[in-house]
């Protein structure tokens, strides 16, 4: 190494401007720093400095000023330059990068090589920062346009990326919180949803399995190289999206994207509708859905997907990045929360930081040697984990520089030696980060909450719902009470109805009303001699054919029995049974499923119900009766209910019961007639003593569907002498009616 010059005099020097303060790790306003690569990766630092004063008896009066000047500023590129190269050095092999250039990495000034590593805890500096402060140190750098292209958008604030298969109802309640969220912060966000293939559509096939031949580095590296990319085949024209023939563009905010968006069927299109309508009110916010299913032994490809999508221009640039399950839920002031978290961590070696706690990582080493330990520096808010899953996290883009904005393929034998293991995504990005020596957070706190802890769609068969309480969120932002109110406002939720063919077009009306409000849903055709189209294909929904022209799984004509078809195998918090011949209001399932769970012991809550009036259905003295149907005040469904109401018998197809508080049922040995589903569910509630309540509704929230009002059941069996029969039969049986009590919860509960 060189040696260094030094002045010739020091007492007459004056210090130096633009030289960085150690103490406050700031530059005077007179530096000038730039970010400019060295060939080996590291950075180099530049700055200006003021003429050093001169003694009058020194040689350098002898020198020209013009090339003492030079010499001058030549010496301080070389020191400065040589300062860098050790700097470089010691961050490529060894060292921690000087808290004093902290705010210089994050402000994207400086970049460190890329193998550079810790050797000591970073310096505790406690950061307190207004977001919008933070989110403008973060703010990357646009690439330059191409001669003759236009400027790239300005970067967003956040770029969310959402993992989603078969829960639209859930992806929406997310979605809505993000507007809510981001609007509350004032902060630009880009959200892309990518669907695992449960949209059902329907594709061209192909010649080439990708999944074998696909290796997202060697991928990266030939796009980045403008060369084709390994393994690709000839698809049909227009398919894929932006040349990706494995990902399509479903729905976007983006009016320019209107020619790119699929034209293909989809089954599960009804169900999308909430989701569909929320990202085309975003600008930049979209929808893709997979061409084939990923799950968890192919996610790392669907993750690779979701990397190379955020690349600009694909996606604007953005100053910090989130990747989130489709079950989360947002804390209130949650970009802020979440913007301040990160802020206060000191390391500039810091690459993730998790929002997420649940009860079976807290507190042990996941995939690394790491154990959990508190940052000093941000009071506890923020802990040192040494790990990261593949959600539930955020970053900047260097955590996708690193991955080269694509994920490595992960050997299928891993799941041959162990069948029950999971998709191994977290696990990677995990131990090859702490292989390169980047810093892995976890707030203290949650910033999200996990409303469906115990049902996994990608390891649904290996997690049970025993699982639920090491899955729970724990320390949600908002408070615990506030968690529990999430869990009971997004039960799960299966739907079931019978139909009859005479129905078939009302049927299609009934299902896609619900769709996009359960989680499951149950349909049991009774008479019918073909299946469907509308109900082939589409994930979460389930046909059973009552048998009569096929092995359908049915036996037999069940009537209105057939809704109960499930009853005895339920496994989610709430059943609901439903008619085919009823629109139900968009916000059916949640109003119901709310007015269930304000009453303090179990009930089960309808839109339709009955009174039976004992002395009309067994007068005294042994006169003639009335009979079932004469012996009833109705609330009708379609009508106004302006309070609720304790009644005997809930029509079914307005009922909905937590699965609990029932138990199992038997569509055969409990409704031992058919199409009186009604009557023998009221006499199962009699000798339970569960309380019937209908909820109160406007006229008009539920509608019949036009032209089915004659073919009702109701409307068929009123007028028929033998149903009248053995429903009054049955109710008589059941007398005295009582209504049960059913108390609404107070403020405190």
């Amino acid at each position: 190494m060189a040696s260094q010059s030094r002045a010739p005099s020091t007492d007459g020097v004056r210090r130096r401007r633009g030289a960085i303060d150690e103490n406050s790790g700031l530059h005077s306003p007179q530096a000038s720093v730039s970010d400019r690569r060295d060939a080996n990766g590291g950075f180099a630092v530049t700055g200006s400095s003021s003429r050093p004063a001169r003694s009058p008896t020194s040689l350098l009066d002898r020198i020209p000023p013009s090339t003492l000047r030079g010499a001058i500023l030549l010496q301080a590129v070389l020191i400065m330059l040589l300062a860098g190269a050790h700097v470089v050095t010691l961050l490529g092999g060894r060292g921690e990068l000087p808290t004093f250039l902290s705010p210089l990495v994050e402000g994207g000034f400086l970049r460190p090589a890329a193998s550079a590593v810790p050797s000591s805890p970073p310096t505790r500096v406690t950061t307190s920062v207004r977001l919008e402060t933070e989110l403008a140190t973060a703010k990357p750098s646009p690439p330059s346009p191409a001669p003759g292209q236009a400027p790239p958008p300005p970067p967003v604030d956040f770029a969310v990326t959402i993992y989603t298969y078969n829960r639209p109802r859930l992806l929406a309640n997310l979605l809505d919180d993000i507007a809510r969220e981001a609007a509350a912060a004032n902060v630009t966000v880009a959200v892309n949803i990518l669907d695992d293939a449960s949209l059902g559509c329907v594709f061209q096939p192909t010649d080439n399995n990708v999944f074998d031949t696909w290796d997202g580095f060697a991928e990266a590296e030939a796009a980045t190289a403008g060369r084709p990319r390994p393994g690709a085949a000839a698809f049909p024209p227009g398919e894929g999206y932006a040349g990706d023939p494995y990902l399509h563009l479903v729905a976007s905010g983006n009016a320019s994207d209107a020619n790119r968006e699929l034209r293909r069927p989809c089954a599960s299109s009804m169900r999308y509708a909430r989701v569909v309508d929320a990202v085309r009110a975003q600008p930049s916010w979209r929808l893709f859905t997979a061409r084939y299913r990923h799950g968890r032994r192919r996610y790392w490809h669907l993750v690779a997907t979701a990397h190379r999508l955020l690349r600009p221009p694909s996606t604007r640039a953005a100053r910090f990045y989130l990747f989130l399950p489709d079950d989360d839920r947002l804390a209130v002031g949650f970009f802020s929360k979440a913007t301040a978290a990160w802020t206060s961590i000191p390391s500039s070696r810091k690459m993730t930081l998790l929002l997420h706690i649940e009860a079976s990582r807290e507190a042990v080493p996941v995939w690394t040697d790491v154990a959990p330990k508190p940052v000093e520096a941000t009071g506890g808010a923020v802990v040192e984990v040494g790990w990261v899953e593949s959600g539930n996290f955020m970053t900047t883009a260097r955590f996708l520089d690193e991955f080269r904005w694509s994920f490595r393929r992960i050997d299928p034998s891993r799941w041959v030696r162990n069948p029950p293991i999971s998709s191994g995504v977290g696990a990677e990005l995990s131990t090859f980060l702490h292989r390169r020596r980047w810093r892995l957070y976890r707030t203290h706190g949650s910033l999200l909450a996990h409303v469906s802890p115990a049902v996994s769609q990608m390891n649904a068969p290996f997690r049970s719902g025993s699982a639920d309480a090491t899955h729970r969120t724990l320390r949600f932002a908002d408070g615990q009470a506030a968690y529990d109110a999430l869990l009971r406002r997004t039960p799960s939720v299966t739907a079931s109805m019978a139909s009859t063919y005479r129905r078939e077009a009302a049927l299609h009306a009934a299902v896609g009303s619900l769709l996009p409000q359960v989680d499951a849903l149950n349909v049991y055709l009774n008479d019918y001699d073909a299946m469907p189209r509308f109900l082939v294909g589409v994930p979460g929904l389930t046909v059973v054919w009552a048998g009569e022209f096929g092995d359908g799984g049915g036996v037999g004509d069940l009537g209105d029995r057939g809704k109960f078809f499930w009853a005895a195998n339920l496994t989610t918090d709430f059943h609901f049974t439903v008619d085919d011949d009823i629109v139900y209001p968009p916000d059916y399932v949640a109003t119901l499923t709310a007015f269930a769970d304000a009453h303090v012991q179990p009930v089960a809550v309808g839109a339709h119900g009955i009174k039976v009036i004992p002395e009309k259905l067994s007068p005294p003295g042994g006169r003639r009766g009335a009979g079932y149907y004469g012996s009833r005040e109705v609330w009708m469904g379609v009508d106004e209910v302006s309070d609720a109401v304790g009644v005997h018998i809930l029509g079914t197809g307005t009922l909905a019961y937590r699965v609990a508080a029932v138990g199992p049922l038997d569509a055969v040995a409990d409704f031992p007639e058919p199409n009186m589903a009604d009557v023998w569910f009221g006499v199962l509630a009699q000798r339970r003593r569960l309380p019937l309540v209908v909820a109160p509704h406007g006229g008009g929230w539920l509608r019949e569907v036009g032209g089915t009002a004659v073919d009702s059941l109701y409307g068929r069996f009123t007028v028929r002498a033998r149903a009248d029969r053995l429903q009054t039969r049955a109710a008589k049986a059941a007398m005295p009616w009582v209504v049960h009590p059913a108390a609404l919860r107070g403020a405190g509960g």
